[in-house]
């Protein structure tokens, strides 16, 4: 992969893994081809090239940038956590900007959904998932304070439920299981 050295190749190679990010998410990895992500784009296939040696290359990079939206997309929140009501704020952000789609319908679970079984993604899809458990587990750390708390363990709660609760207001047409998944991980918190 080449890096771009000028503003204008930053804005290329961004414009391109932006539309990817677009294209992957409402219509899967495997739907779009790099043909349709240039055009779309508004970049030639050579330029694309220039960037994406090839589209697993540019998986990778829609997969760094879907990463660095989640994490972006759930601050200040996550790092203000300090006590069980501002992390009860940030659960509550999770759940009021599901309808709103972005970094909440989470785009990291979708490609994982559907890439799991690729051998090549399947571990910068993990690192991925796990970036989030990290930063997630760092604020639970904060929250816990002087007293032990297993907080890579009740991260990696966190987002099963967010997952599972995601998956199921999906399916439901409701946000009922989202709120009840992460209002149960709460309650734990709070006890």
């Amino acid at each position: 992969m080449n890096s771009p050295t000028t503003d204008r190749g930053r804005a290329t190679r961004d414009r391109i893994i932006d539309t990817a990010c677009e294209l992957f998410y409402r219509q899967g990895v495997r739907a779009r081809g790099l043909n349709q992500i240039a055009t779309e784009s508004a970049t030639g296939k050579g330029q694309l090239y220039h960037y994406f040696q090839d589209k697993s290359e540019l998986v990778k990079a829609v997969v760094d940038r879907q990463l660095q939206q989640v994490l972006e997309g759930q601050e200040p929140e996550l790092s203000s956590i300090a006590d069980v009501d501002t992390f009860r704020s940030w659960i509550d952000s999770l759940i009021d900007g599901y309808p709103a789609g972005g970094p909440y319908r989470c785009p990291l679970g979708s490609l994982v959904v559907e890439l799991s079984n690729d051998a090549d993604l399947q571990p910068i899809l993990r690192d991925a998932m796990r970036s989030w458990q990290e930063r997630i587990a760092l604020a639970l750390t904060r929250l816990a304070g002087k007293r032990k708390i297993d907080a890579a363990g009740l991260a990696e709660r966190i987002l099963a439920a967010y997952q599972g609760g995601v998956l199921l207001a999906q399916a439901y047409g409701s946000l009922d299981p989202l709120r009840n998944a992460l209002g149960a991980i709460v309650a734990d918190v709070r006890r």
